[in-house]
């Protein structure tokens, strides 16, 4: 669990590091390309999160699931899959030499973790254009580290894959590039369909001819469903709703969404945004209010949950702009850095030592060290 913390801390001491805030990083101009030291920390997290060997919850699914993908071309695997993207990176993983006959697939020739890889390029990539466009962005990265790296991306392989999409659909709504929010999350769909709910939230950013693209994103996202996903949206209905499953920990990952949901709303006014933006947080922030209230009453915390992960950048959203809603505005305000820096340090430890999913990430072991002989705990 060390090198946990060590990761962890290492953004801690970057976050001290660089407090002062750029107001007005909302209309610097949109581009997707990343600095040499943001890209240098991508490639870092691309090798933490995507050569983890035998680390997260899923990682029997995923060696099950390529096993059975082995035995279908890509067609069969777009049709069973139901999501294209996804289906091409598994179909080229098998290509690779790997042994499946043990679930720990020890020294394989790559397979997995040329798909582990991928999706960590996706949420990676998407994650540093993200906290790029945030005032704070290493403050983001450090509320990003206890459990949106470290749970979600190293144990939600294909949905963290679509989580990085839907963060470059949030960086390009920000900058007024709907079509562009439209094409992403598009793009997450194909990685995991669950998705395609985040399409219809672009109308809070809408103030003009709404009913008119309202109708194009109906005829969209039902094109995108008929094409794509509705024989995969069926069975995850079946799974998730009529056969009532829970999700371990749902109610703790809602309300990490809930709590910055209620401070943006509350304090909406506060926010340096331009009405579009505005709207479209506030939009967000009311469905995560709705999906902590529907726990309650819902037959299944896991739909719900799944769908809550999408949100889970709201969290880095609000969070790396409380200095100066609770501070003074555009000043560094350290007392206000390091409270949310003792939150995030809370997340982690409570997870580590408490959760009971927690030892599929104990030890952390990269197949890199596994080449060289190394192992750590």
């Amino acid at each position: 669990m060390t090198i946990y913390f060590l990761f962890f801390f290492a953004v801690v001491i970057l976050t001290i590091s660089n407090m002062r805030p750029n107001l007005d990083v909302l209309n610097r101009n949109y581009s997707l390309l990343l600095s040499p030291s943001a890209f240098l920390f991508f490639i870092c997290l691309v090798i933490f999160i995507g050569l983890r060997q035998e680390v997260g919850g899923d990682w029997g699914n995923y060696i099950y699931a390529l096993q059975k993908a082995s035995l279908m071309n890509v067609e069969q695997l777009i049709k069973f899959e139901g999501e294209p993207l996804f289906a091409v990176i598994k179909a080229y993983a098998v290509s690779f030499d790997c042994e499946y006959e043990a679930i720990s697939c020890g020294l394989n020739r790559g397979g997995i973790q040329f798909l582990n890889t991928i999706c960590a390029i996706f949420f990676s990539y998407g994650l540093m254009v993200f906290c790029k466009y945030q005032p704070r962005p290493w403050l983001a990265m450090c509320v990003a580290v206890p459990y949106l790296i470290i749970v979600v991306a190293m144990g939600y392989t294909r949905q963290a894959g679509a989580i990085g999409f839907v963060m470059l659909a949030f960086t390009a709504i920000s900058h007024g590039k709907l079509f562009q929010y439209c094409i992403w999350i598009l793009f997450a769909a194909a990685v995991h369909k669950t998705s395609l709910i985040m399409l219809p939230l672009v109308l809070f950013s809408i103030q003009k001819n709404k009913t008119l693209i309202l109708i194009l994103i109906v005829i969209l996202s039902y094109l995108a469903y008929y094409f794509f996903f509705a024989n995969a949206l069926l069975i995850y209905f079946q799974n998730y709703i009529e056969a009532e499953y829970d999700a371990a920990g749902a109610f703790i990952r809602l309300t990490m969404n809930a709590i910055p949901a209620i401070i943006f709303l509350y304090w909406r006014n506060s926010f340096t945004l331009n009405n579009n933006v505005k709207n479209y947080w506030t939009g967000i922030s009311i469905l995560a209010l709705m999906l902590f209230f529907l726990y309650f009453v819902s037959p299944s915390s896991v739909a719900l949950d799944r769908i809550g992960l999408y949100l889970i950048p709201l969290q880095l959203f609000v969070m790396s702009r409380i200095p100066d809603i609770f501070g003074v505005n555009g000043e560094r305000n350290p007392l206000m850095h390091y409270l949310i820096i003792i939150y995030c340090f809370f997340i982690l430890t409570t997870w580590i030592f408490f959760s009971s999913h927690s030892r599929n990430w104990i030890p952390y072991e990269s197949f890199i060290w596994l080449w060289s002989g190394i192992a750590l705990a």
